[in-house]
């Protein structure tokens, strides 16, 4: 019962250590490719919307959209206007079910669409200025003369792919590291159509696009031609890393992971000690047992597999209850790992489980304490028959 507790304590804390880990990193790439927004976005100094046509030739590429972006406000309250083509955008944008709030991301993106000077506010933005759908709203925007342009409000966005929280206001504190760099600032944003900012205005200030690409296309290779070509800088899901644009989060998964490493060493470790600890006292303790059997005429190797398959069924008992304790605690320390990271959440992330980690390393602990079991049930042929008969 002793050797039970300890191991069951030790492989629960073994296990919740690498789900922790494996689910912080799953919910990392999950904001990655969120951030990022599509299959590859490219940032361009000085774009034109005839780059986007230039794009189409590349090869593994299936389609781009140019974003046209523009400082804008209401009242005192600052924020950016983003024109997107909103068909495009719905079919490259790598949508959440949480993205928009009013509707479905096609039933507002179709809905925009449809409007030319629709428009897709924050929640926050809608509360502030007592806006509901279908109301029209005055905002001054900057193209670089100033312009006053009446929208209709089509829905409402708590954040997008690409952009990332609507309202700036929504971000968590101290979060120095929100969408990878990718966060638009200026007290958030606003989606409106791409065309209709374009036509009502004197410049085109594209340095932002949107793609798709075909799967299996190389990434290293079309990194290397947007950069020779066109000066441009690619980002995908996948292919970025999100240590290299983020500082912060590169810093806190360097220490985080090093934690980890370090006690899923000493804990197994600590659990090879216990087993050849307590089953040896407990094998010597049973030394003339073992040897009135092999008196009898047990063979040896059955006298060994006899105490190595009791031993192994607490190795067995411990880690199937140990998995059950360590994905429990696994899933929520993985949130807490999350909530606590230099980078806020734009997303809701259910529990994540995986399986396939939690095997391989149950069946390395299997293969590992079995070998740690073997080793004591050895001893169990170390006192002779003889020797045990004359002390009777």
């Amino acid at each position: 019962m002793p050797l039970l507790v300890i191991l069951t304590l030790i492989l629960s804390s073994t296990n919740m250590l690498l789900v922790e880990l494996d689910g912080y990193h799953h919910n990392l790439q999950i904001e990655v490719d969120y951030a990022i927004g599509a299959d590859f976005r490219i940032e361009v100094d000085n774009g034109t919307i005839e780059l986007a046509e230039s794009f189409k030739h590349i090869r593994g590429i299936v389609e781009t959209m140019p974003v046209i972006e523009f400082p804008a406000k209401v009242g005192e309250n600052q924020f950016f206007l983003e024109g997107v083509k909103p068909e495009q955008y719905s079919r490259i944008g790598h949508f959440r079910e949480d993205s928009f709030t009013t509707n479905t991301s096609d039933g507002i993106l179709e809905t925009l669409e449809s409007i030319p000077n629709g428009i897709v506010l924050s929640e926050y933005h809608g509360a502030l200025w007592n806006k509901s759908v279908g109301d029209t709203i005055s905002i001054t925007y900057f193209r670089p003369e100033i312009a006053y342009t009446n929208f209709v409000i089509v829905g409402f966005v708590e954040s997008a792919p690409g952009f990332g929280m609507a309202s700036t206001e929504d971000l968590g504190f101290g979060s120095v590291a929100s969408g990878f760099g990718f966060q638009i600032g200026r007290g958030g944003f606003a989606l409106a159509n791409f065309d209709f900012l374009q036509n009502y205005s004197s410049t085109s200030p594209i340095n932002r696009f949107f793609g798709s690409f075909i799967v299996g296309t190389n990434l290293e290779v079309l990194s290397s031609i947007f950069d020779a070509n066109f000066g441009a800088d690619i980002y995908a899901p996948g292919y970025t890393n999100p240590r290299e644009i983020s500082r912060s989060v590169d810093l806190y998964l360097s220490g985080f992971e090093s934690v980890v490493s370090i006690s899923v060493v000493l804990l197994g470790l600590m659990g090879v000690f216990a087993i050849l600890t307590l089953l040896s006292a407990a094998v010597r303790e049973r030394s003339k047992e073992y040897a009135l059997l092999r008196a009898v005429g047990a063979k040896n190797n059955q006298v060994v597999s006899l105490v190595f398959q009791e031993f192994a069924a607490v190795v067995v008992a411990a880690m199937a209850v140990s998995l059950v304790i360590g994905a429990a605690l696994g899933m929520t320390l993985g949130a807490l790992a999350f909530g606590i990271s230099p980078m806020w959440s734009t997303l809701l992330h259910p529990p994540y489980l995986p399986l396939h980690s939690l095997l391989i390393l149950s069946a390395l602990e299997l293969v590992v304490l079995s070998i740690a079991c073997l080793i004591p049930a050895r001893h169990a042929l170390s006192e002779t028959p003889s020797e045990a008969l004359r002390n009777l």
